[in-house]
């Protein structure tokens, strides 16, 4: 069962799924409900959830309260959130499923509840695409310079429907 942070059941779900959402942050259950972590501490059990507006929210929210953008928000620890950033490594990149060429602009949105500093996670929105980025160019390492002047790009044009991102 998942719960607000007031203890409140919000939906009976599968252990694998439950453990998919707390990795990834958010996900869209059988019923339609986006489901998203909640920024509370609820203990040593588990996680505590939210669901949020799929409309205002489509692909889940950030810890910082903003909207998720595929290829272009990340989870980074030692940066502060809303902090626009170049990463010249992802420059030219072409976004799968629609081809449109990355400008290497990004902002930190989120934290990382799976990693610790000196890391940044990527939202590439599905599995797969982290593979099809990796064919083109296996990145290791990263430079990350401030992006005030980025400019943060839409390249969801061609990605399925946000419910179709994970089930549970």
């Amino acid at each position: 069962m998942l719960r607000t942070c007031d203890k409140k059941p919000i939906i009976r779900v599968t252990t694998p799924f439950a453990k998919v959402i707390r990795t990834e942050g958010s996900g869209y259950s059988r019923s339609g409900k986006l489901i998203n972590i909640s920024g509370c501490k609820c203990g040593n059990r588990f996680s505590c959830f939210e669901v949020v507006s799929p409309e205002k929210y489509p692909y889940g929210i950030s810890s910082s309260a903003n909207a998720l953008n595929p290829f272009t928000s990340t989870a980074v620890n030692d940066i502060k959130a809303g902090t626009k950033i170049y990463v010249p490594q992802i420059d030219g990149l072409e976004i799968p499923p629609n081809g449109k060429e990355h400008n290497g602009c990004l902002i930190v949105g989120d934290e990382g509840y799976g990693f610790k500093g000196y890391h940044l996670d990527f939202f590439v929105y599905l599995e797969k695409y982290y593979g099809e980025l990796d064919k083109q160019k296996s990145i290791t390492k990263i430079d990350v310079f401030e992006g005030k002047n980025c400019d943060l790009l839409d390249y969801t044009f061609g990605l399925p429907k946000p419910k179709k991102f994970l089930k549970g």
